[in-house]
Protein backbone atom coordinates (compact mmCIF):
# COMPACT_ATOMS: atom_id res chain seq x y z
CA UNK A 1 0.00 0.00 0.00
CA UNK A 2 2.90 2.34 0.90
CA UNK A 3 4.53 1.61 -2.46
CA UNK A 4 1.34 2.51 -4.27
CA UNK A 5 1.13 5.81 -2.38
CA UNK A 6 4.81 6.53 -3.10
CA UNK A 7 4.34 5.79 -6.80
CA UNK A 8 1.24 7.99 -6.94
CA UNK A 9 3.08 10.83 -5.23
CA UNK A 10 5.98 10.61 -7.69
CA UNK A 11 3.55 10.54 -10.60
CA UNK A 12 1.84 13.66 -9.27
CA UNK A 13 5.18 15.44 -8.91
CA UNK A 14 6.09 14.46 -12.44
CA UNK A 15 2.84 15.89 -13.81
CA UNK A 16 3.55 19.11 -11.93
CA UNK A 17 7.21 19.39 -12.97
CA UNK A 18 6.85 18.50 -16.63
CA UNK A 19 4.89 21.65 -17.59
CA UNK A 20 7.29 23.75 -15.52
CA UNK A 21 10.32 22.22 -17.22
CA UNK A 22 8.71 22.48 -20.62
CA UNK A 23 7.88 26.14 -20.01
CA UNK A 24 11.38 26.89 -18.72
CA UNK A 25 12.97 25.15 -21.65
CA UNK A 26 10.61 26.89 -24.05
CA UNK A 27 11.55 30.31 -22.68
CA UNK A 28 15.22 29.65 -23.38
CA UNK A 29 14.58 28.32 -26.86
CA UNK A 30 12.06 30.94 -28.02
CA UNK A 31 13.69 32.48 -31.09
CA UNK A 32 14.30 36.21 -31.05
CA UNK A 33 12.06 38.18 -33.39
CA UNK A 34 13.93 38.93 -36.59
CA UNK A 35 13.16 41.94 -38.76
CA UNK A 36 13.79 41.38 -42.44
CA UNK A 37 14.74 44.32 -44.64
CA UNK A 38 15.17 44.12 -48.38
CA UNK A 39 17.25 46.83 -50.08
CA UNK A 40 17.57 47.65 -53.76
CA UNK A 41 20.95 49.20 -54.58
CA UNK A 42 21.28 51.33 -57.70
CA UNK A 43 24.75 50.00 -58.48
CA UNK A 44 26.73 47.02 -57.20
CA UNK A 45 29.54 49.46 -56.38
CA UNK A 46 27.42 51.02 -53.63
CA UNK A 47 27.27 47.77 -51.62
CA UNK A 48 29.88 47.69 -48.80
CA UNK A 49 32.73 45.23 -49.26
CA UNK A 50 31.60 42.93 -46.46
CA UNK A 51 28.07 42.70 -47.91
CA UNK A 52 26.44 43.29 -44.48
CA UNK A 53 28.47 40.57 -42.72
CA UNK A 54 29.54 42.99 -39.99
CA UNK A 55 26.02 44.36 -39.76
CA UNK A 56 24.52 40.92 -39.17
CA UNK A 57 27.05 40.13 -36.45
CA UNK A 58 26.21 43.37 -34.68
CA UNK A 59 22.47 43.06 -35.28
CA UNK A 60 21.45 39.39 -35.21
CA UNK A 61 17.79 40.39 -34.97
CA UNK A 62 17.87 42.17 -38.36
CA UNK A 63 18.31 40.28 -41.61
CA UNK A 64 19.17 42.34 -44.68
CA UNK A 65 18.90 41.03 -48.21
CA UNK A 66 20.04 43.02 -51.22
CA UNK A 67 19.46 43.23 -54.93
CA UNK A 68 20.83 45.51 -57.62
CA UNK A 69 18.28 47.40 -59.68
CA UNK A 70 20.03 49.99 -61.92
CA UNK A 71 19.21 53.57 -61.05
CA UNK A 72 17.79 54.04 -64.55
CA UNK A 73 15.14 51.39 -63.86
CA UNK A 74 14.53 51.88 -60.14
CA UNK A 75 11.36 54.01 -60.27
CA UNK A 76 9.54 51.85 -62.78
CA UNK A 77 10.55 48.61 -61.05
CA UNK A 78 9.66 49.96 -57.62
CA UNK A 79 6.18 51.11 -58.65
CA UNK A 80 5.42 47.72 -60.20
CA UNK A 81 6.74 45.87 -57.15
CA UNK A 82 4.86 48.11 -54.72
CA UNK A 83 1.57 47.55 -56.51
CA UNK A 84 2.22 43.81 -56.36
CA UNK A 85 3.08 44.08 -52.62
CA UNK A 86 6.63 42.85 -53.12
CA UNK A 87 8.51 46.15 -53.02
CA UNK A 88 11.77 46.43 -51.07
CA UNK A 89 11.94 48.25 -47.74
CA UNK A 90 14.47 50.67 -49.21
CA UNK A 91 15.18 51.64 -52.80
CA UNK A 92 18.18 53.63 -53.97
CA UNK A 93 17.00 56.22 -56.44
CA UNK A 94 18.13 59.43 -58.08
CA UNK A 95 16.67 62.19 -55.94
CA UNK A 96 15.20 63.77 -59.08
CA UNK A 97 12.76 60.88 -59.37
CA UNK A 98 11.28 60.65 -55.88
CA UNK A 99 8.28 63.01 -56.23
CA UNK A 100 6.05 60.58 -58.21
CA UNK A 101 6.69 57.90 -55.57
CA UNK A 102 5.82 60.33 -52.78
CA UNK A 103 2.62 61.40 -54.49
CA UNK A 104 1.50 57.78 -54.82
CA UNK A 105 2.09 57.24 -51.07
CA UNK A 106 4.81 54.71 -51.75
CA UNK A 107 7.40 56.35 -49.48
CA UNK A 108 7.36 57.21 -45.79
CA UNK A 109 8.65 60.26 -43.96
CA UNK A 110 11.58 59.36 -41.65
CA UNK A 111 11.71 62.13 -39.05
CA UNK A 112 11.34 59.54 -36.28
CA UNK A 113 14.36 57.62 -37.65
CA UNK A 114 16.48 60.78 -37.70
CA UNK A 115 15.38 61.66 -34.16
CA UNK A 116 16.33 58.16 -33.02
CA UNK A 117 19.84 58.55 -34.46
CA UNK A 118 20.29 61.97 -32.84
CA UNK A 119 19.27 60.57 -29.46
CA UNK A 120 21.13 57.26 -29.66
CA UNK A 121 24.47 58.54 -31.01
CA UNK A 122 24.56 62.34 -31.33
CA UNK A 123 28.34 62.51 -31.95
CA UNK A 124 28.04 60.08 -34.83
CA UNK A 125 25.10 61.99 -36.28
CA UNK A 126 27.07 65.25 -36.23
CA UNK A 127 29.50 63.78 -38.77
CA UNK A 128 26.77 63.61 -41.42
CA UNK A 129 26.68 66.52 -43.87
CA UNK A 130 23.25 68.22 -43.97
CA UNK A 131 22.91 67.43 -47.67
CA UNK A 132 22.50 63.73 -46.79
CA UNK A 133 18.97 64.42 -45.60
CA UNK A 134 18.32 67.54 -47.65
CA UNK A 135 18.55 65.65 -50.95
CA UNK A 136 15.61 63.31 -50.22
CA UNK A 137 13.41 66.09 -48.80
CA UNK A 138 10.24 67.28 -50.51
CA UNK A 139 7.86 69.94 -49.21
CA UNK A 140 9.50 69.89 -45.80
CA UNK A 141 9.42 66.12 -45.29
CA UNK A 142 12.42 63.80 -45.51
CA UNK A 143 11.98 60.36 -47.09
CA UNK A 144 15.43 58.82 -46.91
CA UNK A 145 19.16 59.37 -46.64
CA UNK A 146 21.92 59.90 -49.20
CA UNK A 147 25.18 58.21 -48.19
CA UNK A 148 26.98 59.52 -51.26
CA UNK A 149 26.74 62.61 -53.43
CA UNK A 150 28.47 63.71 -56.62
CA UNK A 151 29.18 67.44 -56.82
CA UNK A 152 31.24 68.94 -59.65
CA UNK A 153 34.32 71.15 -59.39
CA UNK A 154 36.63 72.99 -61.74
CA UNK A 155 39.40 70.75 -63.11
CA UNK A 156 42.51 71.93 -64.95
CA UNK A 157 45.84 70.70 -66.33
CA UNK A 158 48.31 71.95 -63.74
CA UNK A 159 51.30 71.19 -65.93
CA UNK A 160 49.86 73.22 -68.81
CA UNK A 161 49.02 76.13 -66.52
CA UNK A 162 52.59 76.17 -65.25
CA UNK A 163 54.10 75.74 -68.70
CA UNK A 164 52.23 78.76 -70.09
CA UNK A 165 52.32 80.84 -66.91
CA UNK A 166 48.54 80.85 -66.47
CA UNK A 167 47.35 82.03 -63.02
CA UNK A 168 44.58 80.14 -61.22
CA UNK A 169 41.23 81.55 -62.36
CA UNK A 170 39.27 83.68 -59.93
CA UNK A 171 36.33 84.26 -62.29
CA UNK A 172 34.80 82.41 -65.21
CA UNK A 173 36.15 85.14 -67.47
CA UNK A 174 39.60 84.04 -66.30
CA UNK A 175 38.72 80.50 -67.40
CA UNK A 176 38.00 81.80 -70.90
CA UNK A 177 41.25 83.75 -70.90
CA UNK A 178 43.13 80.63 -69.87
CA UNK A 179 41.47 78.70 -72.69
CA UNK A 180 42.52 81.38 -75.19
CA UNK A 181 46.11 81.23 -73.94
CA UNK A 182 46.19 77.45 -74.30
CA UNK A 183 44.80 77.58 -77.85
CA UNK A 184 47.25 80.27 -78.92
CA UNK A 185 50.26 78.50 -77.44
CA UNK A 186 49.23 74.98 -78.41
CA UNK A 187 46.69 74.82 -81.28
CA UNK A 188 46.44 71.05 -80.87
CA UNK A 189 45.01 71.36 -77.37
CA UNK A 190 41.43 72.38 -76.56
CA UNK A 191 41.04 75.24 -74.14
CA UNK A 192 37.91 73.79 -72.49
CA UNK A 193 36.21 70.42 -72.80
CA UNK A 194 32.46 69.85 -72.53
CA UNK A 195 29.68 67.90 -74.21
CA UNK A 196 26.74 69.42 -76.07
CA UNK A 197 24.60 66.47 -77.10
CA UNK A 198 21.11 65.59 -75.88
CA UNK A 199 22.32 62.22 -74.63
CA UNK A 200 22.50 63.43 -71.03
CA UNK A 201 20.44 65.44 -68.60
CA UNK A 202 21.48 69.11 -68.70
CA UNK A 203 21.42 69.40 -64.92
CA UNK A 204 24.69 67.66 -64.04
CA UNK A 205 27.02 69.80 -66.18
CA UNK A 206 25.21 72.82 -67.65
CA UNK A 207 23.02 73.09 -64.55
CA UNK A 208 25.87 72.65 -62.08
CA UNK A 209 27.79 75.44 -63.81
CA UNK A 210 24.66 77.60 -63.63
CA UNK A 211 24.59 77.10 -59.86
CA UNK A 212 28.32 77.76 -59.52
CA UNK A 213 27.81 81.00 -61.45
CA UNK A 214 25.22 82.11 -58.92
CA UNK A 215 22.09 80.93 -60.71
CA UNK A 216 18.95 80.60 -58.65
CA UNK A 217 15.68 78.68 -58.80
CA UNK A 218 12.17 79.80 -57.98
CA UNK A 219 9.90 76.98 -56.84
CA UNK A 220 12.23 74.53 -58.54
CA UNK A 221 12.30 76.42 -61.86
CA UNK A 222 15.65 77.45 -63.35
CA UNK A 223 15.78 81.19 -63.99
CA UNK A 224 17.49 81.24 -67.37
CA UNK A 225 16.24 84.77 -67.96
CA UNK A 226 18.55 86.23 -65.34
CA UNK A 227 22.02 87.73 -65.38
CA UNK A 228 23.42 84.37 -64.28
CA UNK A 229 21.53 82.38 -66.91
CA UNK A 230 22.43 84.82 -69.65
CA UNK A 231 26.09 84.78 -68.57
CA UNK A 232 26.20 80.96 -68.75
CA UNK A 233 24.67 80.88 -72.24
CA UNK A 234 27.10 83.56 -73.39
CA UNK A 235 29.96 81.54 -71.84
CA UNK A 236 28.90 78.60 -74.02
CA UNK A 237 28.69 80.89 -77.05
CA UNK A 238 32.23 82.14 -76.43
CA UNK A 239 33.58 78.60 -76.31
CA UNK A 240 32.43 77.91 -79.86
CA UNK A 241 32.86 81.44 -81.24
CA UNK A 242 36.50 81.62 -80.12
CA UNK A 243 37.12 78.00 -81.06
CA UNK A 244 38.05 77.07 -77.50
CA UNK A 245 36.22 73.73 -77.46
CA UNK A 246 35.84 70.78 -79.81
CA UNK A 247 34.17 71.85 -83.10
CA UNK A 248 32.00 68.70 -82.87
CA UNK A 249 30.78 69.62 -79.38
CA UNK A 250 27.09 69.18 -80.31
CA UNK A 251 27.73 65.50 -80.99
CA UNK A 252 29.90 64.80 -77.95
CA UNK A 253 28.75 62.69 -75.00
CA UNK A 254 30.12 62.58 -71.47
CA UNK A 255 32.75 59.94 -72.27
CA UNK A 256 34.03 62.01 -75.17
CA UNK A 257 34.71 65.23 -73.31
CA UNK A 258 36.18 63.39 -70.34
CA UNK A 259 38.50 61.46 -72.63
CA UNK A 260 39.75 64.71 -74.16
CA UNK A 261 40.98 65.87 -70.77
CA UNK A 262 42.29 62.51 -69.60
CA UNK A 263 44.13 61.91 -72.88
CA UNK A 264 45.81 65.30 -72.68
CA UNK A 265 43.84 66.94 -75.51
CA UNK A 266 42.05 69.51 -73.29
CA UNK A 267 43.29 71.86 -70.58
CA UNK A 268 40.13 72.50 -68.53
CA UNK A 269 36.69 71.10 -67.76
CA UNK A 270 33.92 71.11 -65.16
CA UNK A 271 33.37 67.60 -63.84
CA UNK A 272 31.84 65.57 -61.01
CA UNK A 273 34.21 64.28 -58.33
CA UNK A 274 33.34 60.62 -58.91
CA UNK A 275 35.27 60.79 -62.20
CA UNK A 276 38.51 61.92 -60.57
CA UNK A 277 39.79 58.40 -59.79
CA UNK A 278 39.64 57.68 -63.53
CA UNK A 279 41.67 60.83 -64.24
CA UNK A 280 44.20 59.80 -61.60
CA UNK A 281 44.86 56.53 -63.41
CA UNK A 282 46.22 58.52 -66.33
CA UNK A 283 47.46 61.79 -64.83
CA UNK A 284 49.21 62.43 -61.51
CA UNK A 285 47.30 64.74 -59.20
CA UNK A 286 49.19 67.82 -58.07
CA UNK A 287 51.71 67.43 -60.85
CA UNK A 288 49.76 67.06 -64.08
CA UNK A 289 46.24 67.99 -63.01
CA UNK A 290 44.33 69.53 -60.11
CA UNK A 291 40.83 70.38 -58.93
CA UNK A 292 39.59 73.52 -57.22
CA UNK A 293 36.45 75.19 -55.95
CA UNK A 294 34.84 76.80 -59.02
CA UNK A 295 35.60 80.42 -59.83
CA UNK A 296 32.90 83.07 -59.43
CA UNK A 297 30.71 84.84 -61.93
CA UNK A 298 32.29 88.26 -62.59
CA UNK A 299 28.86 89.83 -63.06
CA UNK A 300 27.46 88.68 -59.74
CA UNK A 301 29.93 87.47 -57.13
CA UNK A 302 27.41 87.58 -54.30
CA UNK A 303 26.45 83.95 -54.61
CA UNK A 304 28.10 80.66 -55.52
CA UNK A 305 26.57 77.24 -55.03
CA UNK A 306 28.09 73.79 -55.27
CA UNK A 307 25.05 71.81 -56.38
CA UNK A 308 24.72 68.33 -54.95
CA UNK A 309 23.28 65.42 -56.86
CA UNK A 310 22.61 62.18 -55.06
CA UNK A 311 21.16 58.73 -54.91
CA UNK A 312 19.45 58.42 -51.53
CA UNK A 313 17.96 55.31 -50.01
CA UNK A 314 14.23 55.99 -49.88
CA UNK A 315 12.09 54.12 -47.35
CA UNK A 316 8.90 52.29 -48.31
CA UNK A 317 5.65 53.49 -46.75
CA UNK A 318 5.08 49.88 -45.64
CA UNK A 319 8.30 49.73 -43.61
CA UNK A 320 7.59 50.55 -39.96
CA UNK A 321 10.62 49.40 -37.93
CA UNK A 322 12.45 52.67 -37.15
CA UNK A 323 15.19 50.89 -35.22
CA UNK A 324 16.04 48.61 -38.15
CA UNK A 325 16.04 51.49 -40.65
CA UNK A 326 18.27 53.55 -38.36
CA UNK A 327 20.75 50.68 -37.94
CA UNK A 328 20.98 50.17 -41.72
CA UNK A 329 21.48 53.89 -42.34
CA UNK A 330 24.22 54.05 -39.73
CA UNK A 331 25.98 50.96 -41.08
CA UNK A 332 25.93 52.19 -44.68
CA UNK A 333 27.14 55.60 -43.60
CA UNK A 334 30.01 54.19 -41.53
CA UNK A 335 31.08 51.97 -44.42
CA UNK A 336 30.70 54.79 -46.95
CA UNK A 337 34.47 55.30 -46.89
CA UNK A 338 34.97 52.01 -48.73
CA UNK A 339 32.61 53.06 -51.48
CA UNK A 340 34.16 56.52 -51.56
CA UNK A 341 37.63 55.16 -52.30
CA UNK A 342 36.46 53.24 -55.35
CA UNK A 343 33.34 55.06 -56.51
CA UNK A 344 31.48 58.06 -55.00
CA UNK A 345 32.36 60.70 -52.37
CA UNK A 346 30.55 60.37 -49.03
CA UNK A 347 28.26 62.59 -47.02
CA UNK A 348 30.05 61.53 -43.81
CA UNK A 349 32.51 64.39 -43.33
CA UNK A 350 35.03 62.46 -41.21
CA UNK A 351 35.83 60.24 -44.20
CA UNK A 352 37.66 63.16 -45.82
CA UNK A 353 40.23 62.95 -43.00
CA UNK A 354 40.85 59.24 -43.57
CA UNK A 355 44.50 58.68 -44.59
CA UNK A 356 43.39 55.72 -46.73
CA UNK A 357 41.11 57.96 -48.75
CA UNK A 358 43.60 60.82 -49.06
CA UNK A 359 46.33 58.42 -50.14
CA UNK A 360 44.38 57.48 -53.27
CA UNK A 361 42.25 60.64 -53.67
CA UNK A 362 44.51 63.55 -52.68
CA UNK A 363 42.22 66.14 -54.31
CA UNK A 364 39.99 66.18 -51.23
CA UNK A 365 42.62 68.24 -49.44
CA UNK A 366 41.79 71.03 -51.92
CA UNK A 367 38.00 70.81 -52.24
CA UNK A 368 36.46 69.04 -49.23
CA UNK A 369 36.19 72.28 -47.23
CA UNK A 370 33.15 73.30 -49.27
CA UNK A 371 31.53 69.87 -49.24
CA UNK A 372 29.53 70.47 -46.07
CA UNK A 373 28.10 73.65 -47.64
CA UNK A 374 26.66 71.94 -50.70
CA UNK A 375 23.04 72.59 -51.58
CA UNK A 376 20.80 69.93 -53.13
CA UNK A 377 19.85 70.40 -56.73
CA UNK A 378 16.20 71.56 -56.65
CA UNK A 379 13.55 68.99 -57.46
CA UNK A 380 10.49 69.67 -59.60
CA UNK A 381 7.76 67.17 -60.53
CA UNK A 382 8.21 68.03 -64.21
CA UNK A 383 11.97 67.97 -64.44
CA UNK A 384 12.07 65.75 -67.58
CA UNK A 385 9.97 68.28 -69.51
CA UNK A 386 12.02 71.19 -68.26
CA UNK A 387 15.23 69.38 -69.15
CA UNK A 388 14.26 69.35 -72.83
CA UNK A 389 13.82 73.14 -72.83
CA UNK A 390 17.14 73.68 -71.08
CA UNK A 391 18.81 71.40 -73.63
CA UNK A 392 17.28 73.54 -76.38
CA UNK A 393 18.84 76.65 -74.82
CA UNK A 394 22.23 74.98 -74.31
CA UNK A 395 22.42 73.68 -77.87
CA UNK A 396 21.23 76.98 -79.33
CA UNK A 397 24.08 78.78 -77.54
CA UNK A 398 26.65 76.35 -78.93
CA UNK A 399 25.22 76.47 -82.44
CA UNK A 400 24.65 80.24 -82.53
CA UNK A 401 27.80 81.82 -81.07
CA UNK A 402 26.85 85.32 -82.23
CA UNK A 403 23.12 85.13 -81.48
CA UNK A 404 21.30 87.56 -79.17
CA UNK A 405 20.95 85.61 -75.92
CA UNK A 406 18.93 88.29 -74.16
CA UNK A 407 16.28 88.17 -76.85
CA UNK A 408 16.13 84.38 -77.12
CA UNK A 409 16.20 83.55 -73.42
CA UNK A 410 12.76 85.04 -72.83
CA UNK A 411 11.23 82.31 -75.00
CA UNK A 412 12.81 79.49 -73.01
CA UNK A 413 11.91 81.06 -69.69
CA UNK A 414 8.30 81.42 -70.81
CA UNK A 415 8.21 77.72 -71.70
CA UNK A 416 9.68 76.74 -68.32
CA UNK A 417 7.16 78.94 -66.51
CA UNK A 418 4.29 77.48 -68.54
CA UNK A 419 5.21 73.94 -67.46
CA UNK A 420 5.37 75.10 -63.86
CA UNK A 421 1.97 76.77 -64.05
CA UNK A 422 0.44 73.55 -65.39
CA UNK A 423 1.88 71.70 -62.42
CA UNK A 424 0.37 74.18 -59.94
CA UNK A 425 -3.17 73.72 -61.30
Amino acid sequence: MGKVRFFSSMLLVAFVLVPVLLFAGGAKETPQKVTELKIWFGRKDFIPDDAFETFHKQNPNIKVTTDVIPLEQASKEYITAFQAKRAPDMVQENHFNMVPLIRQNMLREIKSVIDLWKKDDPKDFEQIAPVAFALPTWEGKTYGMAMWSGPAFFVYRKDVYEQFGIPLPKTWDDVLDAARTVRSRNPNMLGFSLHGSRAHSPWVWFGAMYAAMGGEFKEGVMQLDSEEGIYLLQFYQTLTRDKLCDPDVLALKSGDFRAAFIDGRAAQMYEAANIYPAIQKNLEYGKQWAAMVPPVNPRTTKRQVIAAFGWPFLVSSRTTDDQAVYKVFKYLSQFSGQVSIRYQPPTRMSVFQDPKLLAVQPWWKDISQIYAKMEPWPVHPRMPEMAEIVLDAMQWALANPTGDVRAEVKKWQAELNKIHEKEKR
